[in-house]
């Protein structure tokens, strides 16, 4: 997530990245961004967020390693449209400096 909201961030800032700062570019970062925020558990939220051992005390052993099983899997559905949308833009970026470069 920290890396969807850097480069939103490097668009919305940086001069170069200034072709990706419109809405039909950063629509679809944003939009997995915010799916991603609404789809995260309160178990990830925590376990991304809190010391894994207060997190482990405050549980039953059983529901503790139940949702420890279903870190993989909630993590990889979460960030699939995150990863898609960083790796479109940084593509579309690199041509776009590529463009620039043999235009100068």
């Amino acid at each position: 997530m920290s890396t969807a909201a850097s480069l939103r961030s490097t668009i919305k800032s940086n001069t170069t990245w200034s072709w990706a700062n419109n809405a039909e570019n950063l629509t679809g970062l944003e939009n997995a961004m915010r799916n991603q925020e609404a789809k995260v558990s309160p178990f990830i939220q925590s376990f991304l967020g809190t010391d894994i051992q207060h997190l482990k005390a405050s549980m039953t052993p059983e529901a503790f390693n139940l949702a420890v099983q279903k870190v993989p899997s909630e993590l990889d559905s979460m960030l699939k449209s995150l990863t898609v949308e960083i790796h479109k833009l940084n593509a579309l970026h690199s041509v776009h400096r590529s463009y620039c470069t043999s235009k100068a």
